[in-house]
């Protein structure tokens, strides 16, 4: 929403679903090309029914060809964030939904100051941003259901947010 009219990169990976409802933010908020990264068939396919363009590969491997105002890291790994970081543009912005897989974190702070890159990490903070989203979805403009690759009664929920899936649901109706 802050940069209307700009591409968007989403690098996915361990934070699947995330990076997944990232593009689909992105793509109802206005963004005229949505580009995903990743390496996994099943994220790839839904990033591409979203409508994003979708690049299959590792992020460790890429270098960085194109510079978008608006990045998302959600691989959680160092080489997603990395890359989401080389990827903004000067000025631009670098969101990452995770504090990373380690306790510590090596940044390029210099080079990003000098870019005037601004870096956002921490929680959603759900209960202030569910009404704008939750009106998105009741305009039509944004639909979560292709992330959910499972849905479970309630019962089964335990056993299955054990399963390697991208987004399981459990419901009392399911």
């Amino acid at each position: 929403a802050d940069w209307p009219g700009e591409p968007v990169l989403v690098g996915g990976g361990l934070a699947a679903a995330v990076g997944l409802y990232a593009v689909a933010a992105a793509l109802a908020l206005g963004a005229p090309r949505v580009v995903y990264v990743d390496h996994d068939p099943e994220r790839l396919r839904i990033a591409a029914a979203y409508g994003a363009e979708v690049v299959d590969s590792p992020l460790d491997r890429l270098v960085a060809r194109e510079r978008f105002a608006v990045t998302v890291d959600a691989c959680v790994l160092d080489q997603g964030r990395d890359h989401a970081l080389r990827s903004t543009r000067a000025c631009g912005t670098c969101t990452s939904v995770s504090g990373g897989a380690t306790s510590r974190a090596s940044l390029p702070l210099q080079a990003m100051y000098f870019a005037g890159v601004r870096y956002e990490i921490g929680r959603v903070h759900a209960r202030a941003t569910a009404p704008h989203v939750l009106d998105l979805v009741t305009a039509g403009r944004r639909d979560p259901t292709p992330t959910f690759t499972r849905v479970v009664p309630f019962a089964e929920a335990a056993v299955a947010m054990t399963e390697p899936v991208v987004k399981i649901v459990s419901s009392a109706d399911a």
